[in-house]
């Protein structure tokens, strides 16, 4: 069990989809405009300033579903130094310099967007569960609880805010 979510192995396979592959239009996407839209969520930007058009495609690590609500999945093999770089403080610098934050919010929108397409009452709020980033190096029964895991939850308006922006809306 991981910040009480369900143990992974747990999960049936009728309720995952691993390496789930993604792919969607990008009309105009302005990274300063971007980027000042994170930081006003307090998320750093670790991007480029070079605008951005065509074809986003990505994979997610893993999707699955429990208890009604949909998980996005991502694993990292980085080693981040001493087992104290893996709590809470160590892991929000490390989503920080690493552009996970921009990573999960991508995927998010991907997964909204998927989800929207197979769910005619999709609703953020009651369908989409959360984003883990596991730290695999610095997860191991022998550390604390929750160690190696970043745990967040996009909220709708920033989703509904980067989604204008994807498809050149100011």
């Amino acid at each position: 069990m991981w910040q009480g979510g369900p143990a992974l192995a747990g999960i049936p396979r009728t309720a995952r989809l691993a390496e789930w592959e993604f792919t969607f239009p990008v009309s105009r996407l302005d990274p300063l405009a971007l980027a000042a839209h994170l930081q006003a969520a307090g998320l750093p930007w670790a991007g480029s300033e070079e605008t951005l058009r065509g074809y986003l495609r990505g994979f997610v690590d893993l999707l699955f579903v429990h208890g009604g609500r949909y998980y996005l999945v991502d694993y990292k093999s980085n080693d981040l130094g001493p087992l104290e770089a893996y709590g809470a403080k160590g892991l929000a610098a490390a989503m920080g310099a690493g552009g996970y934050h921009l990573q999960y919010l991508l995927y998010t929108l991907a997964v909204q967007r998927f989800l929207r397409s197979r769910l005619p009452d999709y609703d953020y709020e009651s369908h989409f569960g959360g984003v883990y980033y596991l730290f695999l190096r610095g997860m191991s029964p022998q550390y604390r609880p929750g160690w190696g895991i970043y745990a967040t939850r996009p909220s709708a308006a920033l989703l509904a805010e980067l989604e204008q922006m994807m498809e050149g809306r100011p």
